[in-house]
């Protein structure tokens, strides 16, 4: 899994004496510490490798994702989408909540990690993990009928076990993201999306309805966590002190705090179509939430695993902190947002041609989606600045504000139908998308400004992309096209457009973005 020559994948556990390899485990002694003198040396270096391991791996699950769901969405009816959708934000809420509390942040941003801490945060992590399976097991009839499927108690009891499947990963994903190890990462995340798309599809050919869904969700999970397993040499040793535990609880009790009010801005919309309107305007509601969150999660995913840990090390340098933050989201905002502003426009042929007719009251719903997703691969990334300064009090009275405000768009939207939650949840993130920059800027020195001016041109390239991309639309369609011919000419006109401005006009993002992709280079780093 990993590659002796490369000093960013040397594994913290064996460089100290503390891994497997050593036979036995110092309670003591300390696994590393971040220097952030030696961080600065380095930034450029560690984003380029970590980088290209995780920007490889998420283009292939985005893919396997994209062609999964497509086979799914031909082989299920949206009503099992979106039940399954309506029971996940049961479970889902209870796994973030009572899962991670925080931990894994804490231990990435830890000047200094010891075996003893580790240990004892495993061990919390994981009796918290079987307590919520637990409940999930004893409480899933009542839970289900609930959400007003009382058919779907064994629903909720199968799929409340990835709780404890999960909470035995935590500790093991953030020893690798600390000691800048994204090779198994990369490679546990895409076997996690393989496994859970082969399972899902396999078992929806036989007709296994909601079940294709839900075991191959908790397959998937299976594969990834025995990945990060494999790839770590770090093992938990039997200790557990509540003391140890004090040293971060402040830190983690408010990033728990947070994902508790969190979890209303990303699941609160499912829940109230789900209950509010019905489970099949879910499935249509879920399903393109489920197209938007792939292009968003390719360049978020590899965001968190890679550059949060270095700004961890520079957390003493606020400068340098800020620059590397604002040309890191510049990056992530310009290789993501072509793909959700195309979405927006070519909407209607997309959901005829990819996924079928009988997905057609989707299409204005993917349209308004993708436009939150524009605007979220910029806001999805202030939480790491908090994070890294030691402020989660603040992100967590962040996390109540956003969670009120966003959840009264849903509400007030779902008068409206499931297109109303779909515009107020738009509404709600345009609302707050200045303040969620001007609060933990001010914690590092950084103006807004500053970032408006590294997004700027590629927000008026968008503009003109856009434009040009509705133009061949029309055409197209005009000219009696098929939905598959519109999707290819649209996306052409998309390519061409947005291609010939970055390689022409060659903006600081696009030479970050090509840079990170190159063997050789400086990103970030002047």
């Amino acid at each position: 899994m990993t590659d002796p020559t490369n000093g960013a994948d040397a594994d913290p556990g064996v460089a100290t004496g503390t891994g497997r390899r050593s036979g036995s485990h110092a309670l003591d002694g300390v696994i590393d510490r971040h220097d952030s003198t030696a961080a600065r040396s380095q930034t450029g270096r560690t984003l380029r490798s970590g980088a290209r391991a995780m920007g490889a791996a998420n283009l292939a699950s985005q893919i396997t994702r994209v062609l999964a769901t497509i086979a799914l969405a031909r082989l299920l009816a949206p009503e099992i989408f979106g039940i399954v959708a309506l029971v996940t934000v049961v479970t889902g809420f209870f796994e973030r909540v009572l899962g991670d509390t925080g931990t894994s942040a804490a231990i990435v941003r830890q000047r200094e990690l010891s075996h003893r801490l580790a240990s004892s945060v495993f061990w919390f992590n994981v009796s918290l993990g079987a307590v919520t399976t637990g409940a999930f097991l004893v409480l899933g009839p009542l839970i289900a009928r609930l959400l007003g499927q009382p058919d779907g108690g064994d629903y909720v009891r199968v799929l409340g076990c990835a709780a404890l499947i999960n909470s035995c990963s935590y500790v093991q994903r953030s020893m690798l993201r600390r000691g800048g190890r994204f090779r198994p990462l990369a490679v546990s995340a895409y076997g996690n999306t393989l496994c859970t798309s082969a399972v899902s599809i396999a078992l929806a050919a036989i007709d296994w309805q909601v079940w294709a869904l839900i075991v191959g969700n908790l397959a998937g999970s299976v594969l990834g966590v025995a990945v990060l397993w494999r790839a770590s040499s770090w093992r938990p040793a039997l200790h557990f002190r509540r003391d140890d535990l004090r040293q971060i609880s402040n830190f983690s009790a408010n990033i728990s705090a947070f994902n508790f009010f969190g979890y209303f801005v990303n699941s609160g919309d499912r829940l109230i179509v789900g209950r509010l309107i019905s489970t099949e305007a879910l499935g249509y509601y879920g399903m393109s939430n489920r197209l938007m969150r792939y292009p968003v999660q390719s360049g978020i995913r590899p965001y968190k695993d890679v550059v949060l840990p270095t700004l961890s090390k520079l957390q003493d340098d606020p400068p340098e902190l800020g620059r590397v933050y604002v040309r890191s989201v510049a990056a992530l905002f310009f290789a993501v947002t072509p793909v959700t502003v195309s979405i927006a426009v070519l909407a209607d042929p997309l959901v005829r041609a990819l996924l079928g007719d009988q997905w057609l009251p989707a299409i204005p719903i993917v349209s308004i989606i993708a436009m939150v997703a524009t605007l979220q691969a910029l806001t999805i990334t202030t939480g790491s600045l908090y994070v890294v300064t030691g402020r989660t009090d603040l992100y967590l009275r962040w996390g109540v504000i956003g969670a009120v405000v966003t959840m009264a768009s849903y509400l007030v939207g779902s008068l409206w139908g499931v297109e109303g939650v779909a515009w107020g949840y738009l509404a709600g993130i345009a609302v707050l998308t200045y303040p969620s920059f001007k609060i933990p800027f001010r914690l590092i020195g950084l103006r807004v400004r500053t970032l408006a001016a590294a997004i700027a041109p590629t927000i008026a390239a968008l503009v003109v992309m856009a434009a040009a991309v509705e133009a061949v639309r029309r055409w197209a369609d005009s000219s009696g096209l098929d939905p598959w011919m519109q999707l290819v000419c649209g996306l052409a006109a998309a390519g061409i457009v947005y291609g010939t401005w970055a390689v022409t006009v060659r903006p600081r993002a696009f030479l970050d973005v090509l840079s990170l992709t190159r063997r050789q280079g400086g990103a970030f780093t002047s």
